[in-house]
C-alpha cells in the first residue's frame, strides 16, 4: 500500500496538531532536565529533535498570505 502524501486538514486542525506537539515538546524538555539515567536522557533528546524537526517541517509548508489591498507591515 502506498502512503497518502496529501493530507486534507484545515487550519484549525493544524493548530491543534501544533499545540499538541508544543505541549509534548515542553514536557520532554522538563523531563530532560530532571533525568539521571543516560539511556532515558538519550531517548528524550532524540524525541526533542524529532518534534522540533516536525514542527519546522509544518511551519515551512505553510502558505503565508499578505493583503493585496493595503500596505503590509509585519509584526
Amino acid at each position: 500500500m502506498k502512503p497518502n502524501k496529501t493530507l486534507n486538514i484545515d487550519v484549525r486542525e493544524l493548530q491543534i496538531i501544533e499545540d499538541a506537539l508544543n505541549k509534548t515538546l515542553d514536557e520532554q524538555l522538563k523531563k530532560r532536565s530532571c533525568l539521571n539515567n543516560i539511556a532515558i536522557k538519550i531517548n528524550t533528546e532524540r524525541s526533542i529533535k524529532e518534534i522540533r524537526a516536525l514542527l519546522g517541517s509544518l511551519h515551512n509548508q505553510k502558505t503565508w498570505f499578505r493583503p493585496n489591498d493595503k500596505i503590509y507591515i509585519s509584526g
